[in-house]
């Protein structure tokens, strides 16, 4: 049985290394409440792109 982390007590780096872990076990990384946290996270801090969306970024 999993155990579920409320996401207020994670920061990038737990988040980071569960989504490695589980894919090593070929486990779905995300939960539920982790892709509600990352929506979040999305609105909060402007982020409007991809995964991919690096490949454009240019430096000014």
């Amino acid at each position: 049985m999993a155990v579920e982390i409320q996401p207020q007590s994670r920061d990038l780096f737990d988040n980071h290394e569960e989504m490695l872990l589980h894919t090593n076990e070929g486990v779905e990384p995300h939960t539920k409440a982790t892709l509600r946290h990352i929506k979040e996270l999305r609105e909060k801090h402007g982020i409007d792109y991809d995964s991919h969306g690096s490949y454009r970024f240019v430096e000014e």
